[in-house]
């Protein structure tokens, strides 16, 4: 994948540098090369090349001189490169060797060529004489070929399952590729003229559109192609109709970072992924305690107390919007690590899909609040109906779990769990939701900074550990630690798993939170960031959530994620410390099941420009449950029977620890927590209520885990 290119410094025409074949995702690195001189005062040149088609991914200086300077300009399709040795001394440069390199990535398939002239910098190699020096520029061919599958994503909105004039084309939906005999999968994104083009290795694929929603559904999908030769092209459109007429609007809030007394600007992003319209939209907005509201958004608000409600009007269908505002974390009564959470919920919700009939109408929610010394949690039944069966919660301390006893509550009733003393732990409570509750509710609420410790403290770090109650697409909450001191450009997880292992229940839906900070010298006219996504997480759930600045994404080599800001012009820190920040936030879904020790690891390279990569931190979960199968696992010798498995109705469970009662918890599929009970050793629990399904579940004396399973139920 190199080529050498020679130039012709006492010759004003552009020369032609043409580059041997090549593929689309692959990578050309151009070499400028001196003939008839070796010692080189300086020199410059202007590299012309398509942006369409190139893209700069490295530049490196060959020459071995470091008591020299470089000024490298990109102008979208210009590479100004001038470079002189400061101290007047000679860079000794054999003849014929590479003096400079120039790394491309190839975007799109098309003939091309890169050209050096003197337009807008004059091409010129100047010797330890000060004589202009000439070079050679020999001429080949450039041709980029690629196998993959291309098309275009249609919603039909006359339901003829063919292109017609003025349909839209569905922007950032996925198009997955499965080879069928090995399960090798490649994706790529539709852009937003709805056009996709994902390259794959030569193979018989099949090929799936995702919709955003159950909304839609498509005229033909699982589609399988042949992609016989490395240069074979394959032509699938996609035509998406509605299934259902409803509207369905996503909001996504985030921040770059939270600093004390200083002012920080959120970010919301905000998308109706429905079949219509919705009629007079708003967001809210609940601000924790501690930060304040600058009366500074860029969209119309309303303020009733530490709620910010935000008009947005009508918002059709496919369409997206973002806007900002901006608070200062107060300055009083906070503390370095603190936690602040926002709750983002957009409006209208509309009801697209009827409730399952056996959900009783019972709702649960929690709510907690600080007293003076003591901490004061309530779980109430906001449906309409009676829970029909009861369900244990859970109080966390910190990160050790106890669970409380059984409570069933009529519709409209709450219970309030005894006072916890406001000692600066961190206090959690969640109870899973009622058996076949609409939606993806997971009961949860922490409170943080309560009352201090013996040391005048509080407890931090525990808010993020486990999941939030934001699996619904019209919520979402955000919940970041301030910051004193810290490294500008980082990867962060939410949830972040507990203990040091980092743990995280199988099926959880995991949140990133890239940042990015141009500490360079100048503005930064382009940053792309890579992430190349773990095996462990399914890329075809992949959810774009808020970010600081507009950008394009692109997939590939079947999981690398590519963001790019174009003409970002993001200042650098020197001149404007809070603007030089920027950020991006997704989410995605595991693989579903994965096993107990499984882990999830990622991290990101940040380019800013044509310098050198800045690799992220590594973010580290690991599965903390499940087996393959049916079967139980036991990490601790306790005898353990789970039986009948599969069930329909009554499940036994006996053991041998006797040293005290063990806690059972039952997970679904979703990582939900579905069942908490204590467990002597016999017991025969009915799971009746429990939808048929696969459930995870381990067994624990609240210190450690003793051992993991599966059981289904019929």
């Amino acid at each position: 994948c190199t080529t050498d290119i020679t130039v012709q410094a006492c010759d004003s025409q552009p020369v032609n540098i043409l580059i041997q074949q090549r593929l689309v995702g692959d990578q050309i690195v151009a070499d400028v090369k001196v003939a008839n001189a070796v010692n080189l005062l300086g020199y410059q040149f202007t590299l012309n090349f398509d942006p369409e088609v190139l893209a700069i991914a490295d530049l490196i200086d060959q020459s071995g001189t470091t008591d020299s300077q470089h000024l490298l300009t990109d102008l979208n399709d210009k590479l100004r490169v001038m470079r002189m040795s400061n101290a007047l001394e000679p860079m000794i440069v054999p003849n014929g060797e590479t003096i400079f390199s120039v790394t491309f990535d190839i975007l799109k398939e098309e003939n091309t060529s890169l050209y050096i002239g003197s337009d807008p910098v004059e091409l010129m190699f100047v010797g330890e004489d000060l004589e202009e020096r000439c070079v050679n520029a020999p001429a080949q061919t450039f041709i980029i070929t690629g196998a993959g599958v291309t098309g275009t994503l249609y919603d039909d909105a006359n339901l003829n399952c063919l292109a017609d004039a003025g349909e839209l084309n569905p922007a950032n939906w996925l198009v997955e590729l499965t080879e069928q005999s090995t399960g090798v999968q490649f994706y790529g994104n539709s852009k937003a003229d709805g056009t996709y083009l994902v390259y794959a290795l030569p193979g018989t694929y099949t090929v799936k559109a995702y919709s955003p929603n159950d909304l839609w559904m498509f005229c033909d999908n699982d589609v399988t192609v042949t992609l016989p030769n490395e240069d074979d092209k394959v032509t699938q459109d996609f035509y998406a109709q509605a299934d259902i007429r409803c509207s369905d609007l996503r909001v996504e809030a985030g921040a770059n970072f939270l600093r004390r007394c200083f002012r920080n600007r959120y970010f919301v992003e905000y998308c109706n992924d429905g079949t219509e319209a919705a009629q007079d939209a708003y967001v809210e907005v609940d601000l924790d305690n501690s930060l304040i509201f600058e009366n500074d958004a860029s969209v119309p608000f309303s303020v009733a107390g530490q709620t910010i409600t935000f008009n947005l009007g009508d918002i059709p269908y496919g369409d997206c919007g973002d806007f900002w505002f901006d608070v200062t974390v107060d300055c009083d009564g906070t503390a370095i690590g603190q936690t602040h959470c926002i709750e983002a919920r957009i409006y209208p919700v509309e009801d697209c899909f009827e409730p399952n009939p056996l959900w009783s109408g019972a709702s649960l929610n929690i709510k907690g609040e600080c007293d003076d010394d003591e901490v004061r949690f309530t779980i109430e039944n906001v449906g309409v109906g009676d829970m029909t069966n009861p369900l244990e919660f859970i109080v966390i301390e910190d990160d050790v779990m106890r669970p409380g006893a059984p409570i069933q509550l009529g519709a409209n009733e709450d219970y309030a769990l005894a006072p916890l003393p406001a000692d600066g732990t961190t206090y959690r409570v969640t109870i899973p939701q009622v058996a076949n509750h609409p939606g993806m509710s997971m009961p949860t609420i922490a409170l943080e900074g309560c009352g201090t410790n013996s040391t005048g403290t509080f407890s931090t770090g525990f808010v993020n550990m486990f999941p939030l109650d934001d699996a619904a697409t019209s919520i979402d909450i955000e919940c970041i630690e301030n910051r004193g001191s810290y490294d500008p450009n980082d990867k962060a997880v939410a949830p972040k798993g507990y203990t040091d292992k980092n743990y995280i229940n199988a099926n959880n839906d995991l949140d990133y939170h890239i940042r990015f900070q141009n500490t360079g010298t100048d503005t930064a006219f382009k940053v792309v960031v890579v992430d190349k996504i773990s095996e462990n997480l399914d890329l075809s759930t992949l959810r774009l959530g808020a970010s600081s600045h507009d950008y394009e994404l692109s997939i590939n080599d079947g999981r690398t994620m590519t963001f790019t800001f174009d003409n970002i012009l993001l200042v650098d820190s020197l001149t404007n410390e809070p603007g030089s920040h920027g950020f991006i936030k997704f989410k995605i879904s595991q693989v579903e099941d994965l096993a107990d020790g499984e882990q999830i690891l990622n991290e990101a390279d940040i380019f800013f420009d044509f310098n050198d990569p800045i690799r992220t931190n590594m973010t580290q979960l690991e599965i903390g449950q499940v087996d393959d199968g049916n079967s139980t696992k036991e990490l601790e010798s306790i005898g353990l029977s789970v039986y009948p498995n599969p069930t329909a109705d009554l499940l036994n469970i006996t053991h041998e620890y006797d040293s005290e009662t063990l806690t059972l918890f039952v997970f679904d599929q979703l990582g939900r927590t579905v069942l908490v009970k204590r467990i002597s050793n016999q017991e025969t629990l009915s799971v009746k209520e429990l939808p048929a399904g696969s459930y995870d579940y381990k067994l624990t004396n609240l210190k450690k885990v003793m051992a993991v399973g599966k059981f289904s139920r019929l």
